[in-house]
């Protein structure tokens, strides 16, 4: 399955999704030239981490654990890359200690720009992600505001 992938991201040509390669002494000889080649492409990918250290990484991470639930032999090795730099343990969150889990975050201030442009985003997409939701200027009540809002979060 890897070959597949490798070998579909070097005739697509595309950088996303981000691919990572699980590196292991003693994975195959053919699977680690497909690697190399898509990095000599030029393709930015795939980012190689060590398997072994990312599974001691995991059990050592696990023993922070919020709940003290640590992370057992298996779960360690089955980690799998988080927004495409650190590996962190598959269906469980906070097994990181620097960076947010879960590649995705609603940030309320960015929704309200957004609101309060009529679903424009000009600072930094310049052009219009949401719905219109009318000019702020024109809003009554803070009913209208939160109303605008609560459209743009859907």
């Amino acid at each position: 399955m890897t070959d597949a992938i490798l070998e579909a991201a070097r005739n697509i040509r595309t950088t996303e999704p981000p691919i990572v390669f699980r590196w292991h002494p003693k994975g195959r000889e053919k699977t680690k030239r497909l690697v190399f080649e898509c990095i000599r492409d030029g393709l930015g990918y795939p980012s190689i981490k060590h398997d072994r250290k990312g599974t001691e990484q995991m059990r050592y991470y696990g023993r922070f654990s919020k709940n003290a639930n640590g992370a057992t032999a298996e779960e360690a090795h089955d980690w799998a890359n988080v927004l495409c730099l650190s590996p962190g343990l598959v269906g469980r969150r906070k097994t990181q200690k620097t960076r947010t889990e879960g590649g995705g975050a609603l940030f309320p201030a960015k929704i309200l720009e957004i609101t309060l442009a009529n679903g424009y985003d000009w600072s930094y997409a310049d052009m219009q992600l949401g719905p219109e939701t009318g000019d702020p200027e024109q809003f009554e009540t803070f009913e209208d505001l939160w109303e605008a809002y609560r459209r743009q979060y859907q």
